[in-house]
């Protein structure tokens, strides 16, 4: 895993224990996935309303680097299969400039 390099390096304070687990998780599974994660907001940057990054309980991972859809659907099946059911995991923005990987923590999630 590594955070993303520039001026605008996520901030990470704020970040829900939870969170943190799952992401711990999820590069548990960089060796199996052939795939190492880039965190790339945490509680910064501009998300929608109400949106939980504001509240440390979302991670996003950069997505754009890999080229094909089956793996990047390939990863969401793994990860999602590894997480319980109070975690939610996504592509997001698919074929977009701001395409990622979205991680949430919502135990009001059915």
């Amino acid at each position: 895993m590594r955070f993303k390099k520039g001026k605008l390096r996520p901030k990470i304070s704020g970040l829900r224990a939870e969170v943190l687990l799952a992401v711990i998780l999820i590069t548990s599974l960089e060796a199996e996935l052939g795939y190492e994660f880039t965190i790339t907001s945490v509680t910064d940057g501009k998300h929608s309303k109400g949106s939980r990054h504001y509240i440390g309980d979302a991670v996003d991972f950069r997505s754009n680097d890999i080229v094909s859809l089956k793996i990047k659907k390939d990863i969401v099946k793994k990860v999602r299969a590894r997480l319980t059911k109070d975690y939610f995991f996504a592509l997001e923005g698919l074929g977009k400039l701001n395409e990622h990987f979205h991680l949430e923590w919502d135990p009001v999630r059915d």
